[in-house]
This record gives C-alpha cells, sequence and structure tokens, in this order.
C-alpha cells in the first residue's frame, strides 16, 4: 500500500496471494529481520554507553528531557548506521514476484552495479530524523515508566514491612 500499488489493505491480501501464494506476503522478511534485529541491538547498546556517559559526566540524576535528548542522538546514529540495510529491506518487499533481485547479497550486488554504492545510503537523512524523533519518544517514556514503576516498587516495599511489622 506504500507504494500505491493497492487501494486497501484487502486489495493487497487479495492480489498477493492470487499471484503470488501466501508466501508473497512475506517478500522481504528475511531482509526486515537483517535490518530489524541489528538495528535494535546497536540502537540500545548506543543508548546505554550515551547514558552511563553522559551520568558520568553530569554526576545526578538526568532529566526527562536529557534522557529524551540522548534517545535522539542513539536513534539517529543508529538510524544513519541502519540506512543500507533498510534500503535493501525496501527494494526487496517492493519488487514483488518480479525477480529483480534474488535475495540480499544478490539486491546488494545490483543496486552497487547498477546505481552506485551510494544508492545503499539513499533516504538516509529523513531516516535519521524520523527515528531520531522515535528515540527521543521512545526511550524518553522508558526512563519515565522506569522511575514510575520504581517508586510504585518502594511503596509497595514500605507498606509490605509496616504490615509485617
Amino acid at each position: 500500500m506504500q507504494t500505491g500499488q493497492f487501494a486497501s489493505a484487502p486489495e493487497a491480501v487479495r492480489l498477493i496471494v492470487s499471484r503470488e501464494g501466501f508466501k508473497g506476503l512475506y517478500a522481504g522478511y528475511g531482509s526486515f529481520l537483517l535490518r530489524d534485529l541489528p538495528f535494535d541491538a546497536i540502537q540500545f547498546c548506543i543508548y546505554e554507553q550515551l547514558l552511563l556517559g553522559y551520568k558520568l559526566a553530569a554526576r545526578r540524576k538526568l532529566s526527562n528531557a536529557e534522557n529524551a535528548i540522548i534517545g535522539a542522538f542513539a536513534g539517529g546514529i543508529t538510524g544513519a548506521i541502519t540506512t543500507p540495510l533498510d534500503v535493501i529491506k525496501t527494494r526487496l518487499m517492493v519488487q514483488g514476484s518480479s525477480t529483480h533481485y534474488k535475495g540480499i547479497c544478490d539486491c546488494v550486488k545490483t543496486i552497487a552495479r547498477e546505481e552506485g554504492i551510494h544508492t545503499l545510503f539513499k533516504g538516509m537523512g529523513p531516516r535519521v530524523l524520523w527515528i531520531g524523533i522515535g528515540g527521543s519518544i521512545f526511550f524518553g517514556v522508558l526512563e519515565s515508566t522506569k522511575e514510575v514503576l520504581a517508586q510504585r516498587h518502594s511503596k509497595d516495599q514500605d507498606s509490605s514491612s509496616f504490615k509485617l511489622g
């Protein structure tokens, strides 16, 4: 639907299954995992390292805004690093039943040969911006949620020890 090939989700499912079979619904799934698994691992590692470094430098508890800014940097950096994986995933998913690319490696080779290696970095700017914003929101909310849960846990512990004593 993102490519404008279908008018609705039900139509997309019906046409894809009729043309390519049920497996057509999973076109590019391997490249999706190739993009998302490293993305998540890299983003969390970068976030944690930036967070630890900033906390050491600041020598205090960080504000929600600071956590969100660190999350934005982690998201943006990760978005830039994984842009080639996103390009590959997108190309494999939108090719449909055509076999322009015969898999991940063939996709990389074909893009490099026909369009140049720089093509693997197309869309990096908007991707960095979008994922930076998402990282800011995600990690800001994550840290706020952790704080709320820790406070609740602390209150629960206090009331439990009061009842026992």
